[in-house]
């Protein structure tokens, strides 16, 4: 794919209107994993009329 990600449809699979998404990639820093991400939400934002009301980021 694109962004060379892993995504899946985490919860309120039976809601119309919302959708919860978890994404996972590797990175080999944390610069490069959050400029994938910032890569990522632009695509969405710029690709879909979605609102993206809450937006979580965590690097392991």
């Amino acid at each position: 794919n694109k962004f060379n990600v892993s995504i899946v449809e985490t919860d309120e699979q039976n809601t119309h209107q919302t959708i919860i998404l978890g994404l996972a990639y590797v990175s080999i820093n944390t610069v490069q994993a959050d400029r994938t991400f910032e890569h990522i939400l632009n695509f969405i934002e710029d690709n879909t009329d979605a609102e993206m009301v809450c937006v979580v980021h965590e690097t392991i």
